[in-house]
Formats: structure tokens, C-alpha cells, sequence
């Protein structure tokens, strides 16, 4: 018969105490383990939603604001191109409703009247572009310049964005000016708009949305900076980011076409951005 001794009885017992101690532990670490990950995933996920969401309201707004500009500086250009003294030969008298006009509209950079050959007629922040020709300025912008021409009163066309004559980024927009009849086209109006106001836009919310300060951005469709509240990113510039994945951009023009926003996590900040 086998017999088992007492102190080799003790030992076992230490052994399956111990055992048994290291299983209540693991039973009660890992139901803490598991809710610990899983309401930290949900404090995530719902951070990352509500910041989602606040900065889609931002996006929306400012996308607007910008949307309101343009639209703005079109109708602008469509009253400037209808003038009754743009119909005239008076040049003394064009020169002067040009200047008041520059003069009263900071998002005006430069106005131009010009004939349908292209010979600047007047330029209201250059007596020396008189005479030159508007196809050899805007060498680019021919098309736009051609079909403005063959267009009706009221129609106004709007360039991509380009590097403006005062060296600040901008659009150019290019109207028909018409005779009496208001049918046939006897002049070409050209407005060179700066992106500064939109740039003033971008600073404000800079200035009163501090957890957005130095983080608001403008881009058009090709991925180029338009207006930026960081100063390290560069005018009509690869968006930096887009440098990096490509993809982005389609899935940026994407999101355009919807009511929405697309985070991401950026190249310089690691935090999440919007892009709506």
C-alpha cells in the first residue's frame, strides 16, 4: 500500500491554492480587461463622432461663406458689365467709373475694358497696360476670353484659380459688354478678384475657434491650397497631405457631391481633420 507522507500532503495543498488563487484572479481581470477596452473604444468612437460633427458644422459654414463670395463677386461683375457708361466710346468717363469702382471693392484687384480684338481700352492700376493685348496677358485664358466674346449680356465666366498681376492669388473674371440693344457684344470687361477676403474669413474663425487655430484650410478640386490659416502651407501649393496619399483627393471630390464629412488623421498635426 502506497502512503503518502504529511509534508508532501502540505505541499500539494500550497500548490492548488495558489492554483486556485491565480484562477480567481484571471476570472476577475479579464471581464475588467474586456469592459476596460470596450468602453474605451466607445469613449473613442464617440469623441471622434462629436468632433466629426462639430467640425462638419465649421466645414459647412465656411464652405458656404466661400460659395457666397463667388457668387457675390459674379453678380458684382454682371451689374459692373451692364453700366450705361461701358457702352459709350468716352474713355475719360470709363476710366473714372472703373477707379470709383476699384477703388470702393477690396476683392477687385484690377478692372480692365478692352475691345473684342483684345486691345485693353483702360486698366484701372495701370496706365501702361493700355494698348497691350488681353490674349497675350492672359495667354491661358484665351478659351474663357473667346467664349465670354460669343456670349449674351449678363453672362459671367470665371477662371481657375492664377497667380494675379499684384502677385497675389486670385480668379479672373471676364464679362460681355453689350451696345443699347443689350444683344450685340461690343466690349469684354475683365475683373481680377484676390482670395484675400477669403483669406480674412479663414482668420477669423482662426481667431475664435481656438481648437481649430492654425487649422483651417481652402482647396479646390485639384488638391491646390487656395487660402489656409496656417501660413507654413503655400497658395495654389499640393494640399501637403495630398502629397503623401493620393487617393485622398478622390475620395475629398467624392465626399463633395453629399452633405458630409471625411476624417482623416494628417501628416502634420496627427490628429483628425475634416474635409467636407
Amino acid at each position: 500500500m502506497k502512503v503518502f507522507s504529511l509534508s508532501r500532503f502540505k505541499v500539494d495543498e500550497s500548490n492548488m491554492s495558489l492554483i486556485l488563487a491565480i484562477i480567481s484572479v484571471m476570472i476577475s481581470i479579464i471581464p475588467m480587461a474586456a469592459l476596460y477596452f470596450a468602453v474605451n473604444d466607445q469613449a473613442k468612437d464617440t469623441l471622434t463622432n462629436t468632433l466629426s460633427r462639430d467640425l462638419e458644422e465649421k466645414s459647412f459654414l465656411i464652405k458656404k461663406s466661400v460659395e457666397r463670395y463667388y457668387r457675390q463677386r459674379m453678380i458684382d461683375v454682371k451689374n459692373l458689365s451692364q453700366a450705361d457708361v461701358l457702352e459709350t466710346n468716352n474713355l475719360p468717363e470709363i476710366a473714372q467709373y472703373l477707379d470709383e469702382i476699384a477703388h470702393n471693392s477690396p476683392s477687385f484687384v484690377d478692372i480692365e475694358i478692352a475691345t473684342l480684338d483684345g486691345q485693353i481700352l483702360y486698366n484701372s492700376s495701370s496706365l501702361n497696360e493700355k494698348g497691350r493685348s488681353i490674349y497675350e496677358h492672359y495667354t491661358q485664358f484665351k478659351k474663357l476670353i473667346n467664349e465670354a466674346i460669343s456670349s449674351k449680356q449678363g453672362k459671367v465666366f470665371i477662371s481657375p484659380l492664377t497667380l494675379l498681376d499684384s502677385g497675389k492669388l486670385g480668379n479672373l473674371l471676364v464679362s460681355p459688354v453689350t451696345d443699347d440693344s443689350n444683344t450685340k457684344v461690343i466690349k469684354l470687361l475683365i475683373v481680377e478678384a484676390s482670395l484675400e477676403p477669403i483669406k480674412i474669413l479663414l482668420d477669423e474663425i482662426n481667431d475664435v475657434e481656438t481648437e481649430f487655430k492654425n487649422r483651417v484650410s481652402l482647396i479646390d478640386n485639384h488638391g491646390l491650397v487656395m487660402a489656409s490659416s496656417d501660413d507654413s502651407f503655400e497658395q495654389n501649393k499640393i494640399f501637403p497631405i495630398l502629397s503623401f496619399d493620393q487617393s485622398l483627393l478622390a475620395k475629398i471630390q467624392v465626399q463633395n457631391s453629399r452633405r458630409g464629412s471625411l476624417i482623416f488623421f494628417d501628416d502634420k498635426h496627427k490628429q483628425p481633420t475634416t474635409a467636407i
